[in-house]
C-alpha cells in the first residue's frame, strides 16, 4: 500500500523526523527538516522511508456488513486494524456504534 507524493502530507513527515530523532537517527531528521521546508528531493527520501516502514505491516481493507468501505488500515491483525479506524473515527471498541471486528468485513489488502 504505498503513499504518492500527492498523499504524502506534512504531519506524516513530522511523525517520521520526530520517530527517527527517538531512534537516534539525525541524519533522517535533517532530511526531513529539507522536505518540511519544501524540497522536493528530500520529499521523495520521506516518501520512500515512509512507503519501506508502511510495507512491513500488513493492511486490512474494512467494509460494513452493508457494503460500505470504510478504508485500509494497518495492524498485525484485523482486531488491530479495526481499533485504529474506530480511534480515527472517534469511537470505543465495543460500543453501540462501532461494535466489534465480528460485526464488520474485514479483509486483508492487496
Amino acid at each position: 500500500m504505498n503513499l504518492t507524493m500527492g498523499q504524502l502530507t506534512d504531519t506524516m513527515i513530522e511523525r517520521l523526523r520526530d520517530e527517527s530523532g527517538a531512534c537516534g537517527d539525525l541524519e533522517q531528521v535533517k532530511i526531513c527538516e529539507r522536505a518540511l521546508a519544501g524540497n522536493k528531493r528530500a520529499r521523495r527520501e520521506c516518501l520512500k522511508v515512509i512507503n519501506a516502514a508502511r510495507a512491513m505491516v500488513p493492511w486490512w481493507k474494512i467494509t460494513s456488513r452493508a457494503g460500505v468501505d470504510y478504508g485500509v488500515y494497518p495492524g498485525e491483525t484485523a482486531r488491530e486494524a479495526f481499533e485504529a479506524m474506530v480511534r480515527d473515527a472517534g469511537g470505543q471498541y465495543g460500543d453501540e456504534q462501532s461494535g466489534t471486528e465480528s460485526d464488520w468485513i474485514i479483509a486483508r489488502a492487496v
